[in-house]
């Protein structure tokens, strides 16, 4: 009996050992269960801290691009075209033609209403003879007649005018961006004149710390080595700034291995130089030989007569945005100077330090997060790839900013560009200076990419 008892209490014994163990497992179990759920959380927390991150608030409605929608674009072969102005002069014709047949109408249509209402004051004026009343009645009939049939026609005519203007604007904005995006290598791009960019997409970039609202047309989406490619027509609106407080260029500057610049005498940093008596930056004027250099250094003599003392316009052109990511630390701003009525400096510049970077034109601004890190995107090829993006009479100013969330450029460009062509060009050339000018800012983004961490 006690042998059984014994034996008993051993098995008992050893029953609560196999439950403690078991107890202990799951316990094991529900706190590694615990911890996989908290690490995401404190994943996100680390991920709030990046060294390039954007807070704060955008009160602006996102439209994206999802209820729009979207075309391939045919335009895509430059290899027959001499001259892409030739291209654009054949469309802008051929539409200008249909257009013009409506012009003729609306002035046909004015010259009857005009001729109606005459008739029927010089019939009720000279017609004074009771026997002949009934004359100025017919008069009087026909000419509401005529009038409410010119007017029905105008609006009819109108109507057709407008669908021709708006499928004009379709075509030139296929056969521009076709001719913008020939040589990138984007994947089965498509187009909607009438998609607005995704706000996001300007927010990212890192660059201006408070933005009162974003226009935006003509949007290309497409994929580039598999990655998001989006281009279009923004503008940027942001508070009203002095001028020349949006120019003034960093003074406290550091060198690429983060020790303190000290400025020699002389020595023009990576600002630009002032024309004494003027309000005007000196540019890098390297245009293109076809454009008119006379004609640009009119512009620039016009535009520095009306210049105005404020400005509210952060963008107003082109604005790129390509999903190719670096590491927070990597992070760059880089801002090429115009025309100080054309250019705004990056506002929001927290978290991000001034880089002093031998060799850049003088008129480029450099920013990084960490200059250590982002030194290797400014070895000498690096330089020269920037020093290839140019600014000019139609390239006003613009930036590229590489960070965590993807490459962003935005391009300030002229009416030559931003404008729909119902006349004869003026300035030939300007389209493929354009488009030389997006080739050489993917240049450098796939410069970053093979040197990237």
């Amino acid at each position: 009996m006690e042998e059984y008892k014994n034996q008993e209490i051993q098995e008992n014994t050893e029953e609560n050992k196999e439950v403690e163990e078991v107890k202990e497992e799951q316990e094991l179990q529900d706190v590694q269960n615990n911890v996989e759920e908290i690490a995401p959380d404190q994943s996100e927390v680390i991920q709030e801290k990046k060294a390039d991150d954007i807070s704060g608030e955008y009160t602006g409605t996102s439209t994206g691009l999802d209820n729009a929608y979207f075309n391939p674009i045919r335009y895509v072969d430059i290899g027959n075209c001499v001259n892409f102005d030739d291209e654009i002069d054949k469309v802008r014709n051929s539409y200008a033609k249909k257009l013009g047949k409506g012009r003729i109408f609306d002035f046909v249509s004015i010259g009857v209403m005009i001729l109606s209402f005459a008739g029927v004051i010089l019939v009720t004026m000279l017609n004074t003879n009771s026997e002949t009343a009934w004359l100025t009645w017919v008069v009087l009939g026909t000419a509401v007649a005529l009038i409410i049939a010119s007017f029905l026609l105008t609006t009819i005519m109108n109507k057709k005018s407008s669908k021709i203007a708006k499928e004009y604007l379709n075509v030139f904005e296929d056969t521009f961006n076709g001719y913008t995006i020939s040589s990138l290598n984007i994947s089965e791009p498509v187009l909607c004149v009438d998609a607005k960019i995704d706000d996001q997409l300007i927010i990212q970039s890192h660059y201006f710390s408070t933005i009162n609202r974003i226009d935006s047309r003509g949007i290309v989406e497409g994929k580039r080595n598999d990655r998001e490619f989006v281009m279009g027509e923004v503008a940027v609106v942001i508070p009203t700034t002095r001028i020349e407080d949006v120019n003034r260029k960093p003074e406290d500057l550091v060198n690429l291995d983060g020790s303190h610049y000290v400025k020699e005498i002389g020595d023009t940093a990576t600002g630009t130089t002032e024309l004494s008596g003027k309000d005007m930056t000196i540019l890098d004027m390297d245009i293109a030989s076809d454009l008119n250099q006379k004609q640009a250094k009119k512009k620039e003599k016009d535009q520095s007569k009306k210049q105005a003392d404020t400005t509210a316009t952060g963008l107003f052109g082109k604005y790129i945005s390509y999903d190719m990511k670096v590491d927070s630390e990597e992070s760059i701003i880089v801002s090429f100077m115009g025309a100080k009525i054309y250019t705004v400096l990056p506002t929001y510049t927290a978290g991000f330090k001034a880089v002093f970077v031998p060799g850049l034109r003088n008129n480029v601004v450099v920013y990084a997060t960490n200059p250590r890190k982002a030194a290797k995107f400014f070895n000498n090829e690096g330089v020269e790839l920037l020093n290839n993006i140019k600014t000019n009479n139609v390239i006003q100013s613009g930036f590229l900013s590489i960070n965590s969330y993807g490459c962003k450029a935005g391009i300030t460009l002229s009416d030559d560009i931003m404008v729909l062509p119902l006349k004869e060009l003026k300035s030939r050339g300007a389209y493929e200076l354009f488009r030389d000018t997006v080739e050489h800012v993917f240049d450098y983004f796939d410069f970053v990419e093979k040197n990237k961490d």
